[in-house]
């Protein structure tokens, strides 16, 4: 979830856990995790961009935006790896 602390996960992840095992539950959590940093760094750009802020802050979050793309890029592909298993 971010932060410097752990958070215990909802009872649907739990329940995710349980239907699907641990690694597709990982899978599937970090993905949400993904999302969520996502849509966070998206509305940082745009903000960004309407107060017309100094470029470099804009490309460091278009920066951070394009590394989480690769990670979720890569969780995606090691899902669809072993679902086909």
């Amino acid at each position: 979830m971010g932060g410097d602390y752990y958070l215990e996960i909802t009872k649907d992840e739990y329940k995710i856990f349980q239907a699907k095992g641990w690694r597709i539950g990982i899978y599937v959590l970090s993905l949400s995790n993904y999302r969520r940093k996502l849509t966070k760094i998206e509305n940082k750009i745009r903000i960004l961009l309407t107060t017309n802020k100094s470029n470099k802050a804009i490309q460091d979050a278009k920066t951070r935006r394009l590394s989480i793309l690769k990670n979720f890029s890569r969780v995606t592909n090691k899902l669809k790896e072993y679902q086909y298993d």
